[in-house]
């Protein structure tokens, strides 16, 4: 006995959490549901029942968020659209391929520097260059979410020459 469009919508939830795993955005993981359910209707004739009606609809669904992820262009930031557009008369870089900005903070020790890079790299960040230590200076610098440069020092004043 073949499924009905009745048991495909049975799926519904688990897909949706499926596909927000897979793509990030509330909005994204519906719309692509919804194209699941699209799909899963149009092939229900070719449902062999070889494996469950969830495990099918669950390899419908993410070959539609593969998809999507394929797609889909690069994040746009939102100083490129509405308002934040019109600070700049330049393009804005694609930071994956160029340096946008090289932001440096100041930390008061070297442990502090080390716990900062270590907070951004749990957040996603990935490491930009090896620590550097110039004895007066010890910097450790990483490229955020967005790939942004920073760069993360402590300073000995008393060190450094004048």
């Amino acid at each position: 006995m073949s499924p009905d469009i009745a048991q495909l919508e049975d799926h519904r939830t688990a897909l949706t959490g499926h596909c927000y795993r897979m793509l990030g955005s509330a909005v994204d993981a519906d719309d692509a549901v919804q194209e699941t359910m699209v799909r899963a209707s149009r092939s229900l004739d070719r449902f062999d029942g070889r494996a469950s009606l969830r495990t099918w609809m669950v390899r419908v669904a993410t070959n539609v968020c593969l998809d999507a992820l394929a797609s889909r262009g690069r994040r746009a930031r939102p100083l490129e659209e509405g308002p934040m557009g019109t600070f700049t008369s330049r393009s804005i870089s694609d930071t994956s391929t160029h340096t946008e900005g090289l932001f440096a903070l100041s930390c008061s020790s070297r442990a502090h520097v080390d716990a900062m890079v270590a907070k951004a790299i749990a957040a996603g960040g990935t490491h930009a260059q090896p620590p550097s230590d110039h004895g007066f200076m010890y910097a450790w610098s990483f490229y955020d979410l967005d790939g942004h440069h920073w760069e993360v020092l402590w300073m000995d004043e008393a060190k450094v020459d004048d």
